[in-house]
């Protein structure tokens, strides 16, 4: 037993040190002597889960709580192996364990706050969070990690104030200062490119901060900052596989900005391939969802329900694929003056959760024997959870593109609500999608087969809906006639919603409201026209694509 003590000692001795290549040899030794030591296999874990490896990590923290059920810790780092391999809901349960466990425990309760985060539980994780911070208000991590969680909830002013605290706590941090680049950001500072900058320069390797660097600089010929860029491809090979699709799409990034389109490509397809490895997504069961939903939905079944929503005309929701110009009509309209911007808010995902809970059957089944109520209580509930910052403002947008499945349901709760659909060319929309690492989980966005076809589910939906219920209630937009004609199509937009005429809607690019969105810096700038008909690969090399959406390879 000794010489075993002596071996995990080592492996400890080494992980510290970060020599985790070592450490993982001494923990296999350790493991074939004693495969049931829980100490020997959580710590297998942690290696395996800073070395990039997930699914190691899960297999060895899951086989250490087997071992030992009543250590927090175990669970607590569960949390992170189950978040990095995206099982976010399991992730969830780890960290309520762990927290119920050793409530007292302010990394419990940080985990926690994360996996709330991850599965859009904002209001959850905020306090949560509060708890966290309350255990040991000089920890600067603890501070940064709320204000993400404030980021999500549109709150930034506290945001700020929350990474502003984290930052002089710990200013050696480069995590730190690089939730305080990106709350900088999307607030639309100029000095948040420095602040992830500072970070960098603490943490050099750092993939991530890499990668929120490329987001947020146009590279050029003989940029300085192509050095840094070109010194971190030479190292692909050596850095952990599950690290590999953020520099992958760093890179795709660097090659875009400087017109070398295919070598962007490539980087997309090696980074997409290397996501969709690490992540689950569950095509035939989503697609079969979405049909179902389609049948659910009928003439009949509008007409049943009609009248038992909320009379609310407060919400305009925004709705389609993902990159398909939803951003920029909610930046449009949140530049006027009665609309307040909500961004992707995940509010009525959630009342709908919530009503299944109740139901204990999911979403659409329940929708033919909803009950007297339910309808106008799920209004009420996503209402009354709309973020406090938009309560002065008589409208209210809800960009979140996934609200599309859910535009029948969204109708029957809150039918004075304006619901608008954004339709662009598949093709454009789709790369665009793919040329994209989303820190969301848009699972179907990594594989160009998948992705075709879901966005050609998506065009199902939006003649679905349009043609089921009334046009003075659901318009559809197409982005190009919109990039055509802006004041067209701004005038248009604006009676749909039922809103004055404003100068300012047209001028949107010079708002100063906060923007959390992959197309940050396009809605950042006036209304250009080279993302339509955007360049394109080869036939060949976007055949899957082409295969999802239903067209015919040339």
């Amino acid at each position: 037993m000794t010489h075993q003590s002596d071996l995990l000692q080592t492996a400890t001795d080494l992980y510290q040190r970060g020599e985790l290549a070592g450490a993982d040899r001494a923990c296999k030794i350790v493991l074939a002597m004693v495969p049931d030591d829980p100490v020997a296999n959580h710590l297998a874990g942690i290696v395996a889960l800073q070395s990039g490896n997930g699914s190691d990590a899960v297999r060895h923290i899951n086989r250490a709580i087997s071992l030992n059920l009543a250590f927090p810790v175990f669970h607590a780092n569960l949390v992170l192996a189950l978040l990095a391999v995206g099982e976010t809901l399991g992730a969830q349960r780890s960290g309520m364990i762990a927290a119920i466990i050793e409530p007292a425990k302010q990394d419990s309760l940080i985990n926690l706050a994360t996996a709330l985060r991850e599965n859009q539980r904002h209001a959850e994780a905020a306090r949560v969070g509060g708890w966290a911070i309350d255990l040991a208000p000089d920890r600067g991590q603890a501070h940064s990690d709320y204000a993400l969680i404030l980021r999500e909830l549109g709150s930034y002013q506290l945001a700020l104030r929350a990474v502003s605290r984290a930052v002089i706590l710990e200013p050696n941090n480069p995590k730190i200062w690089g939730v305080a680049g990106l709350i900088q950001r999307e607030l639309g500072q100029a000095n948040a490119q420095s602040l992830f900058i500072r970070a960098l320069r603490l943490q050099p390797g750092s993939v991530q901060l890499l990668r929120y660097f490329a987001e947020s600089h146009r590279f050029s010929p003989g940029d300085p900052w192509l050095a840094l860029m070109r010194d971190a491809e030479i190292t692909l090979p050596r850095i952990p596989l599950q690290e590999r699709p953020e520099l992958h799409f760093s890179l795709a990034k660097m090659y875009e900005d400087l017109g070398d389109r295919e070598s962007s490509f490539d980087h997309q397809l090696l980074g997409a391939k290397l996501k969709r490895m690490s992540i689950r997504y569950d095509e035939a069961g989503t697609l079969q969802t979405f049909a179902n939903i389609r049948s659910q939905f009928t003439p009949g079944q509008i007409e049943h329900f009609a009248g038992q929503g909320s009379p609310s005309d407060r919400p305009i929701f925004i709705v389609g694929l993902p990159r398909s110009g939803t951003s920029l009509v909610e930046q449009i309209l949140a530049s006027h003056q009665q609309v307040f911007g909500a961004g992707e808010w995940p509010g009525f995902a959630q009342a709908l959760d919530h009503l299944s809970t109740l139901d204990g059957r999911l979403f659409p089944d329940f929708v033919p024997t909803l009950r007297q109520g339910q309808i106008a209580d799920l209004a009420d509930a996503y209402l009354a959870g709309l973020p406090a910052e938009g309560a002065d403002y008589p409208r209210i947008t809800d960009k979140m593109p996934g609200n599309l499945p859910f535009v029948g349901m969204i109708h029957l709760a809150l039918p004075n609500a304006r619901i608008i659909q954004l339709r662009r060319d598949p093709v454009d929309a789709c790369l665009s999608c793919f040329s994209k690492l989303f820190d969301g989980e848009l699972n179907y966005t990594y594989d160009l087969g998948e992705l075709g076809r879901y966005a050609r589910d998506c065009e199902a939906f939006i003649e679905h809906w349009q043609s089921l219920l009334p046009s003075d209630r659901v318009m559809t937009m197409v982005y190009e006639e919109l990039i055509a004609d802006p004041e067209a199509q701004t005038r248009r937009l604006l009676e749909f919603c039922g809103l004055p005429w404003s100068d300012v809607c047209l001028d949107f690019h010079q708002s100063n409201r906060p923007v959390r969105t992959a197309s940050i810096d396009q809605v950042r700038r006036p209304i250009y026209k080279s993302s339509v008909g955007r360049w394109r690969p080869s036939p060949d090399k976007i055949a899957p694509l082409l295969a999802g959406l239903g067209r015919q390879v040339e």
